[in-house]
């Protein structure tokens, strides 16, 4: 399966399957949520919407004919973290600057901050 991802977003899609089927099962899934959609054998891509930032989701798509099932693809896959907001600089002396920010919704584990200033010598 291939993916694509925002911070609220995951896009799927699969190749054709090499049997004739009648339709897919997509499910996603992580602690607190749990989605399953059937789908027709005509379509091969899905995006599920409204996720939760900066969180870890089981996939799994599942090809049905008849009563029977195949076995699942499973991807995991991470939505985006969102940036923090509100960005303040509080105070700065020689060589220290004071920051804060308002914290982002959603699951994040850290917060790198760059320097992305240039000394210009003449």
């Amino acid at each position: 399966m291939n993916h694509s991802r925002n911070s609220n977003a995951i896009t799927v899609s699969w190749p054709t399957a090499r049997s004739l089927l009648d339709g897919y099962i997509i499910s996603i899934s992580s602690g607190i949520l749990m989605r399953e959609e059937t789908l027709p054998s005509t379509k091969r891509t899905f995006t599920f919407n409204s996720l939760s930032s900066g969180t870890d989701f089981l996939i799994s798509v599942i090809t049905t004919k008849g009563l029977k099932r195949s076995h699942p693809t499973v991807l995991i896959v991470s939505t985006y973290p969102d940036p923090p907001s509100d960005l303040l600089i509080l105070g700065q002396e020689e060589n220290t600057i004071y920051l804060s920010w308002k914290l982002p919704q959603g699951g994040f584990e850290k917060f790198q901050v760059k320097n992305s200033a240039a000394i210009i010598q003449p």
